[in-house]
């Protein structure tokens, strides 16, 4: 559900940029949770297969260029890429 929101966002906004799309890593445990309300990201992900990569971030960014909007980890402070946020 959530991944077919962002798709949306991405289509409806003409984004071209990769895109946050609110997942992090807390750096004191190796979990994933969404930054609304810290709950964890449980039951389905869209991580490229090789992806998280340790080490390359514990941010979370949508490939818009992918047509099955796969995710990867990104560097939250060196990577400034346009996000979505859900009311």
């Amino acid at each position: 559900q959530e991944n077919d929101f962002f798709w949306r966002s991405v289509a409806a906004n003409n984004v071209k940029d990769d895109m946050h799309i609110g997942a992090y890593q807390s750096s004191t445990e190796d979990v994933w949770r969404w930054n609304d309300q810290n709950e964890r990201v449980a039951g389905y992900n869209n991580f490229i297969k090789s992806f998280p990569i340790p080490g390359n971030g514990n941010c979370s960014a949508m490939l818009t260029e992918s047509p099955s909007a796969q995710w990867v980890n990104v560097d939250c402070d060196n990577q400034k890429l346009p996000f979505v946020c859900r009311r």
